[in-house]
This record gives C-alpha cells, structure tokens and sequence, in this order.
C-alpha cells in the first residue's frame, strides 16, 4: 500500500469552511498515510501484518499484527497534531468498542491479543502506547 499523497494541513478557510466533504476526505489521507507510517514502524521490529481496517461487529480495528513470537496484536492509529496527552486523546466510548472487539478477535482466533494505540506526530515520527485496555 502505498503512502496517501496530500498530508499537508488544509488551508484556515478550509478548515472554516462548509465544505466538509473536502475536509473529511484530508482527513481520510491523513489517516491512511498515518496507518502506513505505522505499518513500517512495526513490519521494521519483524511483526508480519494480518490485516488492514479489518471490520469486527464492534470496531473497525485499523491494523492487525502478528508478533516475530506468533503472539496477535492490534494496533489502533491516530494522528497527533499534539505531543501531549495522547490518552486523553481517545474517547472512552472508542476504548469500549475497542475492548469489545479485541475479545471477539480473541475468541474468534483462539489465543490473547494485546492492543497498541500508535500516535503519529505532524513529523511522521510514531510513539506507541502500550496495553492501553488492559
């Protein structure tokens, strides 16, 4: 998968704007080249992608990891515009949905998984925050 193109910040009237459509869809490349970024940072430890935006009847769970030691991980993505209170960052209703699917994937594959949140800052550097559920 190749990196999404146009990661730059949207302009202040775009951001002001009504033209929500052209800000979500900055939005959904901002995701998807964060996800990428994130995608390299732990294929470069050795972990071996399962899966990508894989949909569970809970959540969608962004990347799905299997560990150089065959243990499941999944790994939620977020951009950071701040380097800062990254947990606060994550509503508590998306940490449930989250939980929920984690043990639905862990009856589903019959083993443990542990969950990751991966912030990406404006500089591409990722910092990852583990077992936050846990």
């Amino acid at each position: 998968m190749a990196p999404a193109k146009n990661t730059e910040k949207p302009s202040p009237e775009l951001k002001n704007s009504s033209k929500s459509r052209v800000k979500s869809l900055w939005a959904y490349e901002r995701g998807l080249e964060s996800e990428y970024r994130v995608k390299k940072f732990y294929e470069a430890k050795g972990f071996k992608l399962l899966k990508h935006r894989l949909r569970t009847p809970f959540a969608e769970v962004d990347l799905l990891f299997q560990s150089p030691q065959g243990q499941v991980l999944m790994v939620e993505v977020k951009s950071a515009n701040t380097e800062d209170f990254y947990l606060f960052r994550v509503p508590i209703k998306q940490k449930k949905r989250l939980e929920r699917a984690v043990l639905y994937m862990s009856e589903e594959l019959g083993c443990f998984i542990e969950i990751h949140w991966a912030f990406v800052k404006n500089s591409g550097e990722v910092v990852v925050v583990e077992d936050v559920c846990g």
